[in-house]
């Protein structure tokens, strides 16, 4: 059971990443909700750029949770990783303000993945 619920929360972080990967990369800023509708040139550069990136992530855990034998230290690694991305939200939060709810939300479960990884072990 445990098995089956860290390979269901692989695949949706993994689809997660991927259609916000494209639509910001596609779309820019106009993607992100609560964003304005215009940035600047460099921002909008920069930020199309990580969205492929993050695209990309999208298929590396898709791999991970593809595997018939799932390899933990490779998922903890991930959510390693991912509260790594949930303390750059947090200072972004501190020295930007509070975001939108759904980056709130992000905040929190992207801090509590090693955890999380952990207990279903």
């Amino acid at each position: 059971m445990r098995t089956t619920i860290l390979r269901t929360a692989l695949w949706g972080i993994s689809g997660v990443a991927a259609l916000t990967g494209v639509l910001v990369a596609l779309f820019g800023n106009r993607a992100i909700p609560g964003a304005t509708d215009r940035t600047d040139a460099s921002t909008s550069s920069v930020l199309r750029f990580y969205a492929v990136i993050w695209a990309a992530q999208a298929v590396t855990i898709g791999r991970v949770a593809a595997r018939r034998e799932l390899d933990h230290d490779e998922i903890e690694r991930i959510g390693w990783l991912m509260a790594a991305g949930g303390a750059a939200r947090s200072l972004a939060w501190w020295r930007s303000g509070r975001p939108h709810p759904l980056f709130q939300a992000l905040t929190v479960q992207e801090l509590a993945m090693p955890i999380i990884v952990r207990l279903l072990r």
